[in-house]
């Protein structure tokens, strides 16, 4: 996980991996944190691999709350202390994505949220 570190001159703040719903990444996230790096999600919203945006778990957490399952995505995220970069070309978009931080996910949201994960990369480059 840390083998970055070593070819650094300095710890890094912040490492951007992949990291989204369906890759939670937990275990890197704790190894990061002991050494003072932020992880950040790249491609929180998957990039297309996985269709995030109709996912029944999340859009039905959503309701519950008024959100839509991109923005309780990245909530799930947040809410664990985890940065995250989604990228969008429209402004509307832009704006919703800002628009979660008047949501806290409780702890059922939340284990509902984790069935998702596979443990596994969406784009093969990683070997855990």
């Amino acid at each position: 996980y840390l083998d970055f570190i070593g070819s650094c001159g300095i710890i890094p703040m912040i490492n951007q991996v992949e990291c989204h719903v369906y890759y939670r990444r937990k275990e890197l996230q704790q190894a990061l944190v002991t050494q003072g790096t932020q992880m950040q999600a790249w491609s929180p919203f998957t990039e297309g691999k996985k269709f995030i945006f109709q996912e029944p778990i999340l859009q039905a957490v959503g309701e519950k709350y008024g959100k839509t399952a991109a923005q309780i995505a990245l909530q799930y995220l947040v809410q664990q202390g985890i940065g995250v970069i989604p990228k969008s070309s429209h402004r509307e978009r832009m704006v919703e994505n800002l628009d979660i931080f008047d949501v806290t996910l409780t702890p059922d949201d939340m284990a509902r949220i984790q069935q998702l994960e596979t443990g596994k990369t969406l784009f093969g480059w990683y070997e855990d």
